[in-house]
């Protein structure tokens, strides 16, 4: 008898509470025929696989894909994996933007693009001027654009536009 995706994750989750939940690394692998098993289905297929995946997240649980198997997972798991620090995330997004910046200028068809070349041009005259400003200077530099939100109104009043910008500029 097939079980729905609800059901399915039901009993994942049941088995890592009773099994697995005590264990120094919580998770646990599952291969694909034990999962058909538990399904009930004779094939997994994406559309099953995808639902069962949104069921176990509502209860803080992964359901993480691999050849041969499966990795079932808590949240809780991951706690103590380590985080990537912001400055080599900046690192990473500056040689992307220089790559990008350079396939613009090399791509005749691109470059020959007045839309193109325009974005091209901005964020070479301004990703540095912004780079090193406080938030005052960041929220005056937007206001001398005289950038707008989609409702006409000026994008440093938006609150939340606010809020991203200390944001950024605090991680610094």
């Amino acid at each position: 008898m097939a079980r729905k995706a609800a059901e399915t994750s039901d009993i994942l989750i049941k088995m890592y509470e009773e099994q697995f939940k005590n264990d120094s690394v919580e998770l646990y692998q599952i291969s694909w025929p034990q999962l058909r098993l538990i399904s009930g289905l004779p094939k997994l297929d994406c559309d099953f696989i995808a639902a069962l995946n949104l069921t176990l997240t509502k209860d803080s649980f992964a359901l993480i894909p691999f050849d041969d198997y499966f990795i079932v997972a808590h949240e809780s798991d991951f706690k103590h994996d380590r985080q990537v620090p912001d400055r080599i995330i900046e690192k990473y997004l500056e040689s992307a933007l220089d790559k990008e910046d350079e396939e613009l200028v090399t791509d005749k068809e691109e470059h020959n693009d007045t839309s193109h070349r325009m974005a091209y041009q901005w964020r070479k005259r301004h990703r540095r001027e912004l780079k090193n400003m406080s938030f005052n200077e960041v929220m005056a530099w937007f206001e001398q654009m005289e950038f707008r939100e989609p409702m006409g109104h000026k994008l440093e009043n938006d609150v939340d536009f606010q809020n991203l910008v200390m944001l950024a500029v605090k991680r610094r």
